[in-house]
Parts: structure tokens; C-alpha cells; sequence
């Protein structure tokens, strides 16, 4: 029987049921003469997924590098990160050539110690994920994320030898952050594209039912945006239309909108069910508002709805736009009131909605996934 995401899901069982070395880590060769990557214990969660997970999966169908994933771990594990790290096989450290981490919030100072004395042959490179030090007072992680963290942050980034970054705003704001707050910048910072897989949507099950409602997905929206909501929902009943509104990745409170019957919280769940559970919400259309957080995110979310058959509508601002813009890819919202325009367009007409659809999908497949130009810029970061 195939399965949604049995890729993924069969790396995942491997590497947790299979222990002897060899047969754990089969394409583990000290002399082929390859760039060898060490991606240490990346988490079953979208920002890990797009950038290591899936990089390392496609970057051992080239021939010039080699990608090993020391384990692949749930969102929910109660592990502390340097638990995966101790456990590291020494084989892995002395074949690598890069190991690269997930965000690390707290002191990596004897780490990094450690592995320039013992393996001063590694390149010691990790991910950010998010802008730390520009997060909004309404968002949940604003009060934990406190001056030490983000300190702390700025410190461990320039302890390695390369940052890589989820997009340009992200690099811009971390890079002036780096050079302002130390005179011997020692980091590398870079971008590395954030690219669609066919194993997304290896397996998917159609869904064929048609709903009454109409489905609207809101992803990562700010807390202005998702407060204009019950605006929406109200001028679209009277104009006919039963709307519910997906809402995807909100950082803030979401009580407070529980009394609205018409916004709905997209429960993440396990991530190897997220998207067969989008797929069978059969979304009209999906949302992109910005917030003063959101322009530093990747763009996954577009890549995801578009590769699934679902028309976008972004503001002239979001990450995606330049996307939509250059491509018409999608509806660009360059006025407030342009959102109630847009989505009472493409839900009136399905014709143009279909055909929107369809054209973004397709250049998202050309542009933005694991083709081979896109490839030599991945690997163009390890060299």
C-alpha cells in the first residue's frame, strides 16, 4: 500500500530501527571522493524539513556530494538538543567535512571548542530559522525570547564558519546585526532557496467530495491581519458566500478568536499527515498577509498551496510577492481593501481561479524545486 510522504517516513523508521553503522548510514564512504555533509538530528517540523532534511535527500542524487542525516527526530521530543550531539557516532565527525545544526539558542561556546580541537577539519555550519530579534509584542515566544537569548544568539552565529539563512531579509538584518555588534566578524552568511520536492506530495489521496462551505487558508497571518477576519466573513455572507478561514501558523494568542465560528486553527499535528489533512480541506484559495515578523520566513507555505493546486493571494510586501509579481503566479494585494476584491474574485470566478491555480503550480515545479540548477546552489554553499 503507498502511503503520503513514505519517503520521508521510511528514512525516519530506518534510522530509528536499524543500528549496526553500515547498514544505518549505507552511503557512508571516506574515499568517494565526495563533499561530505553531516546534518545532525534535524526534527520532523517545516523549518527543519526545508532546510536539511529535504537538502540532504536531494543532495545525494548528485554526484558530487554526500548527505547523511544523523537521526530525523518528532517536533515533540522532550530530548535536549546536546543529548543528540553526544550522541554522535565519531565515524560521522571524522568523515564529514560540514556539520550543520538547527537554531541553537543557548551557549555553544564548548562545543564549538571541542570540535575545532578534535575535528579541525570541519566546517561548522548552522540554520536560522527565524528573525529572533524582531519578533512582535502579541507573538506567543515574544517574553522567552528574552535580551540574553537573542545576545546569545548573535554570539553563537559568530562562532561559526557559515550561517545560512532562510531568505534576503533575514540575512540582510542578521549580517548588519553581526558586523555592528563585533569588530572580528568570523561568520560567513548566506542564503540557501527554500525548494519543493515531489516527496510532499509523493502518494497523496485524491479527494473527490464536494463541500457546501468554502474553505480560505491564513497562513502565518499578524494579529492586524487576522483581526480584519470577521470583516471578511461577514461582507462575503452577504454577498452570498459560507466562509471559513483556515488559519495556518498563528504566533499569537488564538482565544480570543474561539467565540468566531468561522475561523478555524489548522492543528499541525504530526507532520507526516500535514499535507494529505491540507489536501482533504480542499482550499479555495490561500492567504499571505506580512507582519513585521513574517517578511524574515521562507517561503514553504506558497510553494506548499501551489504545488497542491491552490491559487494565492500575497501583499505586495510578503516574500512570496516578488514571486507572483515577476511570474503573475498568484494575486498581489497592494491596498487593504484589495483582499475583499481579490477573494470575491476568485470565488466568483472558478474558471480564472482554476487557471490561476494551474499556473502557479507550474512554475513553481520549474523554478522552485530540487531541479538541477537549483541543486548547484545548494551545493554550491559546500565546497
Amino acid at each position: 500500500m503507498t502511503i503520503p510522504m513514505q519517503t520521508i517516513i521510511e528514512h525516519f523508521k530506518h534510522l530509528k530501527e536499524v543500528t549496526p553503522f553500515v547498514k544505518r548510514y549505507p552511503n557512508y564512504d571516506p574515499n568517494d571522493k565526495k563533499v561530505h555533509i553531516l546534518y545532525v538530528s534535524p526534527r520532523l517540523r517545516s523549518e527543519e524539513y526545508y532546510s536539511s532534511i529535504l537538502p540532504a535527500l536531494e543532495l545525494n542524487k548528485t554526484t558530487t556530494h554526500s548527505a547523511i542525516l544523523s537521526s530525523v527526530e518528532l517536533d515533540q521530543s522532550s530530548k535536549d538538543f546536546f543529548d543528540y550531539v553526544n550522541m554522535l557516532d565519531v565515524r560521522l565527525l571524522q568523515w564529514a567535512n560540514y556539520i550543520v545544526f538547527p537554531t541553537i539558542q543557548t551557549d555553544i561556546t564548548y562545543l564549538i571548542k571541542v570540535l575545532r580541537l578534535l575535528y579541525p577539519h570541519l566546517q561548522i555550519v548552522m540554520h536560522l530559522d527565524g528573525n529572533y530579534h524582531k519578533m512582535p509584542l502579541w507573538h506567543t515566544s515574544y517574553k522567552k525570547i528574552n535580551s540574553a537569548i537573542k545576545d546569545q544568539i548573535l554570539a553563537n552565529i559568530n562562532m561559526l564558519d557559515i550561517c545560512i539563512c532562510q531568505n534576503e531579509s533575514l540575512l540582510k538584518q542578521y549580517r548588519s546585526a553581526i558586523e555592528f555588534y563585533f569588530k572580528d566578524v568570523k561568520c560567513y552568511l548566506t542564503v540557501m532557496p527554500t525548494l519543493i520536492s515531489r516527496i510532499n506530495v509523493e502518494n497523496l489521496q485524491p479527494v473527490n467530495s464536494q463541500q457546501e462551505d468554502i474553505n480560505i487558508g491564513v497562513f502565518d497571518p499578524s494579529k492586524k491581519f487576522l483581526d480584519l477576519v470577521p470583516n471578511f466573513i461577514k461582507a462575503l455572507k452577504q454577498k452570498g458566500h459560507n466562509v471559513h478561514f483556515i488559519v495556518f501558523d498563528y504566533k499569537g494568542n488564538k482565544i480570543e478568536y474561539y467565540s468566531q465560528s468561522n475561523i478555524i486553527f489548522f492543528d499541525k499535528g504530526d507532520f507526516l499527515t500535514y499535507f494529505q489533512r491540507v489536501l482533504e480541506l480542499q482550499l479555495s484559495m490561500a492567504l499571505f498577509n506580512v507582519s513585521e515578523y513574517s517578511r524574515y520566513d521562507p517561503t514553504h507555505h506558497y510553494f506548499e498551496v501551489s504545488a497542491l493546486g491552490i491559487p494565492s493571494i500575497a501583499c505586495k510586501n510578503h516574500p512570496a510577492a516578488s514571486i507572483i509579481n515577476s511570474k503573475e503566479a498568484g494575486l498581489l494585494v497592494i491596498d487593504h481593501t484589495d483582499w475583499e476584491l481579490h477573494i470575491t474574485t476568485l470565488l466568483e470566478k472558478e474558471k480564472f481561479r482554476k487557471q490561476l491555480a494551474l499556473h502557479a503550480m507550474k512554475v513553481i515545479w520549474k523554478d522552485h524545486s530540487f531541479t538541477r540548477k537549483n541543486l548547484k546552489k545548494i551545493a554550491s554553499i559546500f565546497v
